[in-house]
């Protein structure tokens, strides 16, 4: 089921501390107010200072709840952009937002787990919007591959030296080059592989077991919680006809594990010692990866 509004409404909101909508077909109000429900706002907040002009609204449920709502921010009096020439000098497009919001069936809930554009109640930005066809991406993707039906003794490490361990590795990478540039060689913390898929946690250095500099880390890293002589990085691989490939990975310096996301490729859940995926109704539409997942 989906719906789409192309009526230019627009919505004040009342005086209120917004909430989240538990509706199963949330208006463009309820929408906006279940996003500004994700905020702590100070006590003296004022909802009905501005107004917000519905320019896409989109609510779609196949196997689970996905809205999205896009909206460009109005004064009480005047145009968009007048309260974008006001807020933000000399820009030459109005403050504009898309939110994407996920129904929650446990506390029967949306709630919006990602966004682009501008709020405008922070200093100016230019974020660029998402695409349409990001968008048809978004709200209503294609099925996600099923993972191949394996046993668990199926699940291999490939020895050192073999050529399967290699070819999963350089077709890891150039994701390290393209980063910290050549040569970078891997220490190898885990790696497990079956029907086309590879489960790898790596950590990135120079030959003869030689750190990443400290200033080549830093310019391609940033700050990081892990450090860098012993950070590890968590990838999903996939098999293509043309050799290995990066199906997601959780970055260079990530805390949280990726080892239940292998759903997003269709890998066996064998390869992270599961018997089946506990969950595959997430979808990380803020990564940029997301759109790759349905690339040949």
């Amino acid at each position: 089921m989906a719906q789409a509004d192309t009526a230019r409404e627009v919505i004040t909101l009342p005086n209120k501390p917004p909430q989240r909508s538990g509706e199963s077909n949330p208006s463009s109000q309820a929408l906006i107010e279940t996003w500004l429900g994700g905020y702590g706002w100070n006590k003296d907040k004022r909802f009905d200072l501005e107004r917000y002009e519905i320019v896409n609204r989109r609510v779609v449920w196949a196997g689970f709840g996905r809205a999205l709502l896009q909206f460009r921010v109005l004064p009480v009096d005047g145009d968009a952009m007048a309260l974008a020439a006001k807020r933000c000098p000399g820009r030459k497009r109005p403050i504009e937002m898309q939110i994407y919001f996920q129904w929650g069936p446990h506390n029967k809930l949306w709630t919006a787990l990602a966004n682009r554009g501008d709020p405008g109640f922070e200093p100016c930005s230019n974020d660029e919007l998402w695409t349409g066809e990001q968008l048809k991406l978004i709200v209503n993707p294609p099925p996600l591959p099923a993972p191949p039906k394996i046993a668990q003794e199926d699940v291999v490490t490939p020895p050192s030296g073999s050529p399967e361990r290699k070819a999963i590795l350089d077709g890891l990478r150039p994701t390290f080059e393209k980063a910290f540039g050549k040569p970078v060689e891997f220490k190898v913390e885990s790696l497990r592989a079956a029907a086309g898929f590879a489960w790898v946690v790596v950590h990135p250095q120079r030959p003869n077991g030689v750190p990443i500099g400290r200033a080549e880390w830093d310019e391609a890293v940033g700050p990081c919680e892990q450090n860098r002589t012993t950070a590890v990085a968590q990838f999903w691989m996939r098999q293509r006809h043309d050799g290995w490939r990066v199906g997601w990975g959780n970055g260079f310096c990530a805390s949280d594990s990726i080892a239940e996301l292998g759903y997003l490729i269709g890998a066996p859940p064998q390869l992270v010692d599961l018997r089946e995926w506990p969950g595959t109704d997430f979808m990380p539409v803020d990564d940029p990866q997301y759109f790759d997942l349905w690339k040949p």
